[in-house]
């Protein structure tokens, strides 16, 4: 049976509920932290931990996504640069960022990269077109704007603001999205080697060196990309494997991180300074691209 007490009860209730509703959802984190308190001391934490962080709870994962972290941390001058890649999976577009990971024995040092989900909400509605690259690719070098479209190459020249024709044979890598730009010099992946695009003499010529990099496959359905990450060059590619236990195809991605050295007008080394696999992928996706960015 109710009673007045009983009512006033649920009342109180009902009114507490109603309270912490209505509350901002950084509040909730911690009620005895204010949320500018919070989120000065979350901005602190390196983006190393991030990942480790956002798995606590959904409001800090919603924390960390959050546009106010990231001027904060811009304001006490904690910018950091980090890679990005993002896959176009069944349940669409997903990012990821790369961090590197410390070490086990030397904290001071950091040893290869792991893979995290970017705590962003992604749109179901939102597909990625596996044939866009076909449409139009850029690339800035020589002192011109280089666009490819059709298999053509254009190039457009701002100190005589003009429209030029390109160089048709960079085309290939750029429409199929396997390259990058590094200190005015266009980076490829070419029938499965490393190369760059000597616009002097206007030929592909090979990146030396690259000991310890694994061949990369030229399959038709190999993806690479390439990014420029602080003058360095990052390399991700994937290779197709039918287990024998399973009998189904699993896809493989692979992650290199290569520094660069100019000898000369005809020689460039890469240094291979980590190389290992990043994950094993069992469904269909696209490798849609690796950027780099200072966040």
């Amino acid at each position: 049976m109710s009673t007045p007490q009983n009512k006033r009860k649920r009342t109180t209730q009902k009114k507490q509920k109603q309270l912490l509703s209505s509350k901002p959802q950084w509040s909730l984190l911690n009620p005895s932290l204010p949320y500018d308190l919070l989120l000065d001391i979350v901005a602190r934490v390196p983006r190393l931990y991030h990942p480790t962080l956002s798995l606590v709870s959904k409001t800090f994962r919603s924390l960390l996504a959050s546009p106010e972290l990231y001027k904060v941390r811009s304001h006490l001058g904690l910018r950091e640069s980090c890679l990005y890649v993002c896959f176009d999976m069944l349940e669409g577009p997903t990012w990821f960022t790369l961090c590197r990971k410390p070490d086990q024995i030397n904290k001071e040092e950091r040893s290869g990269y792991a893979l995290a989900k970017v705590p962003i909400p992604n749109s179901p509605n939102v597909r990625i077109d596996p044939n866009y690259n076909y449409i139009s690719n850029t690339a800035c070098f020589d002192g011109k704007f280089n666009v490819t479209n059709l298999g053509k190459a254009v190039a457009y020249d701002p100190k005589e603001g003009r429209w030029d024709i390109g160089p048709n044979d960079i085309c290939g890598p750029m429409i199929s999205g396997s390259y990058c730009e590094i200190e005015n010099v266009l980076y490829a992946a070419v029938n499965g080697d490393l190369r760059w695009y000597d616009s002097q003499g206007r030929q592909w010529r090979y990146l030396k060196g690259l000991v310890g990099l694994p061949k990369i496959p030229n399959y038709g359905r190999t993806q690479v990309r390439l990014a420029d990450y602080g003058g360095k060059l990052v390399v991700m590619w994937d290779d197709f494997v039918v287990p024998s236990h399973c009998g189904f195809k699993t896809t493989t991605v692979f992650f290199a991180e290569v520094a660069l050295e100019r000898l000369n007008s005809f020689e460039i080394w890469g240094k291979v300074e980590w190389v290992d696999r990043l994950l094993t992928i069992f469904d269909d996706y696209y490798l849609v691209k690796v950027i780099a960015a200072t966040v």
